[in-house]
């Protein structure tokens, strides 16, 4: 867990709040500060495990978005759920897929990946889109659910919101200001979700 501080009006509330933060890293398997580099290394391990036996195949274009689609990109995006990556990242681990893409296709490697992920070209799912889908719906899931984890995103907000100064709701704080809490989000998932929604257009209320 990262340096965290939880403000209550009793040793036995601060306590309590712990172990819900406690039992939600645990019951997810999360330590954001410790497991980033070892969880980049298993995406690149599940990327060439794919990719290997693709190498030494005649395959089509349709074969291969098909497979990208429905086996590679589920698997990937799992395994991430709980990391908190920016698109960059995301870009670099996808650079080989994409290489592989383009090879079958015959294109060159000039050609524009926008044009790889167009849904009436290649068809090829964007693994940032679905992996910001994925992670905004469980966050807005589980903050409307009356449960341990909704009230330790609540901390983690109220968190980012003392460490960025930010005397309004950060749900509906402006964008632009936000955003400049970047560097915080990289340790604070709840933090994360909100600044990809509010770049997406999503204002949580």
């Amino acid at each position: 867990m990262d340096d965290t501080s939880y403000l209550n009006s009793s040793g036995d509330k601060i306590q309590a709040s712990i172990n819900i933060a406690t039992q939600f890293y645990h019951f997810h398997d999360v330590d954001i500060n410790g497991k980033k580099k070892r969880s980049i290394k298993r995406i690149k391990d599940i990327i060439e495990k794919f990719l290997n036996p693709l190498r030494r195949k005649r395959i089509t274009v349709g074969h291969i978005a098909y497979l990208i689609n429905h086996v590679l990109i589920p698997r990937v995006v799992y395994v991430a759920q709980l990391m908190i990556l920016s698109e960059n990242e995301w870009n670099l681990l996808f650079t080989p897929v994409i290489k592989l893409v383009k090879q079958i296709c015959g294109l060159p490697r000039s050609y524009p990946t926008s044009a790889i992920y167009h849904r009436y070209i290649l068809g090829i799912n964007n693994p940032w889109d679905q992996i910001c889908t994925n992670q905004i719906t469980a966050f807005l899931y589980l903050i409307n659910s009356n449960s341990p984890a909704s009230r330790f995103i609540m901390i983690r907000c109220r968190t980012a919101q003392l460490r960025l100064a930010i005397h309004d709701n950060i749900f509906e704080y402006e964008s632009g200001s936000l955003f400049l809490g970047h560097q915080e989000a990289k340790s604070n998932l709840s933090l994360h979700n909100i600044i990809i929604a509010r770049k997406l257009n999503i204002i949580i209320q």
